[in-house]
Parts: structure tokens; C-alpha cells; sequence
């Protein structure tokens, strides 16, 4: 790498300021990770070759895919607009969002972007201008005329608005677009006890424990919103919410329910209870040693955490970890380092350096910008060299 790719990117760290004990490189004869302790050479501990720590790889890696940027944005019309390669549809709401916080999130950590500021307000303005004037949700016109606007197509636009509204925060623009209000009590199902226990009391906790773990937690952000919008006192919904959910943990696991779901897909669900609620309000963790305990014994040697986990399924189980090092202390604090360098296996497995990005499937073109395995790459740097990510969500 230049001098230039290097300063200014935060996850190039002198080894003697990492947090690990160890500092961690990657063996490309081996193709495997390996720790020495800080001051040793960095020669493999199977063939003695010298070579270089895992983030050295990784933002050399990282550094060209503004490449697949390039590849997958709309070159004809309004600046901004991004593709998938198996949507049939000229554009897509989803990659046009993904790229842009994946974009305001490689500035943030030091990465040398290509687009201009004229260029990046111009994006902004181009994914504004699909608000739709009755919904007040940002809606992608093709999908709109091929659901007929459907519950599910309405559904779908509702949770990309709101994240794009995260992101536009996140770029410092927090006025350019809010959700509208009613839109948020249209999707609440928290509005009396019995609401709350019917949407609380399903089967999908033992097939889907992640997407419960994910709709409850929306559920109690959009309904706490709403309150603080309207101006209504605590209704005790939330703290009914919490409640169950204490009732209904596993002291065995510390996950919720699964049994018909995989553990991969429990520890997911586990994660968005844990992250999204419990830490974000300061719950109180139960059981947050068998958590750790059993999230690094569904590690696998290629550094995924079962069902050969690529993004969300190998950061969600990551968070796992880290909250349980930030609360813990050094419970365990070693093998989570451990495990967090092995993670870097399971990244690079999932890098084309054909394309230039991250790909669940190398044998197929790259679909769409993974932004969640690029997070995976941040909590990397998050455990091993105390980099803190922006929000720690």
C-alpha cells in the first residue's frame, strides 16, 4: 500500500497500540490467521514465512471497491442511483441505499472516496425526490406499479425510508427527511397489553427467533417515537416488553426460544434483543456468560458462526461477543480476540478481487454492496485494536 492509502485509515494501528495482547497476520502459504505476542516478528507459526497483520490485508482489499461503486451506479440520468445484478429493474432502493451509508461509512474510517461534495448532495436529492406526496415514504417506482403498492411493497419502503433517515443523519442532514408520523402508527402494535401480548406471543420465536428478535425491537423504538411525538406519558408497553422477554430468555443459552430454527439464527435474534434493546436502554443482561459461552462454541474454523455465515449472520453473533467483553471484562477476553481475528478468514473467503467487493457467492456476480459485511470488517478493528465503531450498534 501507498503512504497515502495508509495514513488517516483508522484501521491501520501501530501493533504496539492494538488492544489484543497479540497482534494477528495472515498467512497467505497457509491460508490461516496466526497471533505472536506484540514485539515478535510476524512470521508464521507453520512455515516460518514473514507476513504481514490481517488489517494490512484487509484495507488494501477495501481500498478498490470504489471500483465495484463504479460498476454498480446508474451512469445515465440523476447522479446516485445504484443497481443490483439480478434485479430486473433499472435501479433499486435498496443497493441505491446500501451504497450510500456504505459509502459515508468507508469516509469515516479514512478510506479516499471518489465523489465530489457537489456529487455526494446531488445523491441526496435524487433518492429525496421518490418521496412519495401521500405516503411520505421513499418509494421505488418500479416496484410501486409491479405490488400495485401493495401491504408488503408498502412494508418494504417503510423500513428502507427509515434507515435512509438514519443515514442522512448520520451525513450530518438530520432535517432532509423524517418518517412521517403516521406512517409509524400505522405499523404499531404495541398500542394496549393485549396488542402487545398478541405480537408478542407467537411461533415465529422458534422458526424465526431472528426476525422476532428484529421486529420486536422495532416495535419498541416506533412506539416509544410515537410517544415522545405526541407528547403521551410512558403507557407501560415497553416495560411490558421487557418483562416477557425476561420471562422467555434461555438460562441455558441466554438465546430466546429457536429449536426449530438453527443456532446460527438464534444467536441473530439473541443479537437484536441484546444490541437494540437491552444495551441501547441499559436493560440489565441476564445470563450474559452463557451467552458467551455459547456463541464461541458455534465458531467454525473458517470464522463464521454456523450455517457458513456471511454478513449479518457472522456480525450479529460478533456483537454477541462484544458485549459480552465491554461488560464482562476479561471473561473469556482472549479467546473473544481469538475469534474476532479468525473472522478475518471468513472475510476474505467472501472478497472478489475480480470485482472488487464482498460476495456471498464467488462463483456468481456480485449482487448488490454488502454493507454489513463491511461492518464485520469494522468490529474486526473494534475488538483488536479498540477503534470504536461510530454509534457501537
Amino acid at each position: 500500500m501507498t503512504t497515502a492509502e495508509i495514513q488517516g485509515n483508522r484501521l491501520i494501528v501501530p501493533h504496539e497500540n492494538w488492544r489484543s495482547k497479540k497482534i494477528y497476520a495472515y498467512c497467505p502459504s497457509c491460508d490461516d490467521v496466526f497471533g505472536v505476542p506484540k514485539g515478535e516478528s510476524l512470521n508464521c507459526t507453520g512455515c516460518r514465512r514473514a507476513c504481514r497483520d490481517v488489517f494490512e490485508h484487509l484495507v488494501e482489499r477495501i481500498n478498490t471497491i470504489w471500483r465495484f461503486f463504479e460498476h454498480m451506479r446508474v451512469q445515465d440520468g440523476p447522479f446516485g442511483l445504484f443497481r443490483e445484478s439480478d434485479y430486473p429493474n433499472p435501479w433499486s432502493l435498496q443497493a441505491t441505499y446500501r451504497a450510500l451509508e456504505t459509502r459515508w461509512s468507508l469516509v469515516e474510517y479514512g478510506f479516499e472516496e471518489p465523489y465530489t461534495p457537489w456529487q455526494i448532495d446531488e445523491w441526496v436529492q435524487t433518492i429525496l425526490s421518490y418521496a412519495h406526496p401521500e405516503s411520505g415514504l421513499i418509494e421505488e417506482p418500479f416496484a410501486a406499479e409491479q405490488t400495485n403498492r401493495s401491504q408488503e411493497f408498502f412494508g418494504t419502503m417503510y423500513n428502507l425510508s427509515n434507515r435512509l433517515a438514519e443515514v442522512f443523519k448520520n451525513m450530518d442532514k438530520p432535517d432532509v427527511y423524517r418518517v412521517p408520523l403516521q406512517q409509524l402508527q400505522h405499523y404499531d402494535h404495541l398500542t394496549s397489553r393485549q396488542s402487545t401480548l398478541d405480537f408478542l406471543v407467537r411461533d415465529l420465536w422458534h422458526t424465526n427467533p431472528w426476525g422476532m428478535g428484529a421486529q420486536t425491537s422495532y416495535q419498541v423504538d416506533r412506539h416509544e417515537r410515537i410517544l415522545h411525538e405526541t407528547n403521551q406519558p410512558d403507557d407501560g408497553m415497553v416495560a411490558l416488553v421487557h418483562h416477557w422477554l425476561d420471562e422467555h430468555q434461555d438460562p441455558q443459552t441466554g438465546y430466546w426460544f429457536g429449536g426449530k430454527a438453527t443456532m446460527n439464527t438464534s444467536a441473530c435474534g439473541a443479537y437484536k434483543l441484546i444490541c437494540w434493546l437491552y444495551r441501547t436502554r441499559n436493560w440489565k443482561i441476564n445470563h450474559l456468560e452463557k451467552i458467551v459461552d455459547t456463541t464461541l462454541g458455534l465458531q467454525t474454523p473458517r470464522g463464521d458462526f454456523g450455517d457458513n455465515g456471511y454478513s449479518c449472520r457472522v456480525w450479529d453473533p460478533m456483537l454477541l461477543l462484544k458485549v459480552g467483553m465491554d461488560r464482562l471484562g476479561d471473561y473469556r477476553q482472549e479467546e473473544i480476540f481469538d475469534a474476532a481475528a479468525r473472522v478475518f478468514l471468513n472475510v476474505i473467503d467472501h472478497w472478489s478481487d475480480e470485482e472488487h467487493t464482498f460476495t456471498q457467492d464467488k462463483s456468481k456476480p456480485a449482487r448488490i454492496l454488502d454493507l454489513m459485511q463491511w461492518a464485520v470488517v469494522l468490529y474486526i478493528g473494534e475488538f483488536l485494536l479498540g477503534v470504536p465503531i461510530f454509534g457501537n450498534e
